[in-house]
């Protein structure tokens, strides 16, 4: 799982290794180098990391279901390899498993105007060969 947000010097990688082969792509479409997030935007604990984009935005990496509660409520994006409960979709904009196991790759833009994210799949064909059983 890799995530990067705009960053005070182009995309930071809140969640990912990088140089990773999902990272270094990025960096090629997007023709900018991804680095790992300043130590001042993120914060984590043993439940995952909340991130603070200076555009105005948070991001939360949930690691556990304890986690749900303060990050649904608290973040405009919540992102989990778990299923987040349904109340979390009311409060924020979600990204759990189900949504990765859909499309996997989801493209996010900030509207300020909004005050939410527009989301779209990132890759519009589905058909991978290198996702086995997926197409």
């Amino acid at each position: 799982q890799a995530i990067a947000v705009n960053g005070p010097n182009g995309l930071a990688l809140i969640s990912g290794k990088p140089g990773s082969f999902a990272v270094d792509i990025w960096g090629e479409t997007y023709r900018q180098p991804i680095g790992p997030a300043p130590p001042a935007m993120t914060a984590c604990d043993s439940l995952g990391c909340v991130s603070h984009s200076p555009l105005g935005f948070s991001v939360a990496v949930s690691k556990g279901f304890a986690a749900f509660e303060d990050d649904c409520a608290n973040s405009d994006l919540v992102v989990t390899r778990l299923p987040a409960p349904a109340y979390c979709r009311t409060e924020t904009t979600v990204i759990d498993a189900a949504d990765l196991a859909k499309g996997g790759t989801e493209s996010l833009r900030w509207d300020k105007a909004a005050g939410r994210f527009a989301v779209r799949p990132a890759i519009v064909d589905l058909n991978r060969p290198w996702r086995a059983g997926r197409q």
